[in-house]
Order: structure tokens, then C-alpha cells, then sequence
């Protein structure tokens, strides 16, 4: 769980700063292969309805509209 909020939050900075880079730097950012990255926005844009969109020419990915997710975890102790 810990992995995935970190990528979930990471993901959303990236793509809020206009800063991911193409597919492959992406990937390369994640540590992951580029299918497993493409996995990861496929289903980032499906679980959030991010309005997720990638621009040749800026060479990365973008929100086509204001957009914010942000994924944390609460701990509590048994009994409280």
C-alpha cells in the first residue's frame, strides 16, 4: 500500500508540473519497465477519472482540466 500511494502521489506531481517526460522517462523515473508504466497511467486516468493527456511537443503528460488527488494512509492502533 505504502508503494502505491508514493506512486499515486509521485504520478500527480510529475503530471501537475508538466514534468514527466516521455513514456520511457517516465518509466525510467519509476524504476519500472514502459508497459508497466503504461499499466500504472491507464489505471491512475481509470481509478481517479484523471483527465490525463500527453502533449508531443512539451514531451509529457498533462491535466486537460483542474484536477487534484492526493492518497494517504491513517494508522491507528487496534482498540482506539
Amino acid at each position: 500500500m505504502h508503494d502505491r500511494r508514493n506512486y499515486i502521489n509521485r504520478l500527480h506531481d510529475l503530471v501537475k508540473r508538466k514534468a514527466t517526460g516521455s513514456l520511457d522517462t517516465l518509466a525510467d523515473k519509476f524504476g519500472v519497465g514502459r508497459s508497466t508504466m503504461s499499466r500504472y497511467i491507464d489505471d491512475f486516468k481509470q481509478e481517479f477519472d484523471a483527465p490525463l493527456a500527453y502533449d508531443r511537443n512539451s514531451r509529457s503528460y498533462y491535466y486537460t482540466e483542474p484536477f487534484e488527488v492526493r492518497v494517504w494512509v491513517e494508522v491507528r492502533r487496534k482498540g482506539e
